[in-house]
């Protein structure tokens, strides 16, 4: 099952684990056509995130929101409602 992203603020929240984990997220690609999954964790008090990749197995850390925004695509695909928080 999978819930709809709606902002950066809940990406947030759902991205939070106490003990540090990443969050499986799908990201959809054309339309729907093609899916991009990815393991973004986010840390509270340094108010950044850390995303692995699962296409490529890159990770990117310590992203801020401006960082998220330049060097991802997860600001875009939330504002064009196709990033998902995968509940499995």
């Amino acid at each position: 099952m999978m819930e709809r992203v709606t902002s950066i603020a809940e990406l947030k929240i759902l991205a939070y684990r106490e003990t540090g984990e990443y969050v499986d997220f799908c990201m959809m690609l054309a339309g729907g056509l093609a899916k991009s999954y990815k393991r973004i964790g986010y840390d509270s008090e340094t108010d950044t995130f850390g995303v692995y990749n699962m296409c490529d197995d890159t990770e990117q850390e310590d992203l801020d929101d401006d960082a998220l925004a330049k060097d991802t695509r997860i600001v875009k695909a939330v504002e064009r409602g196709a990033l998902f928080y995968c509940k499995w």
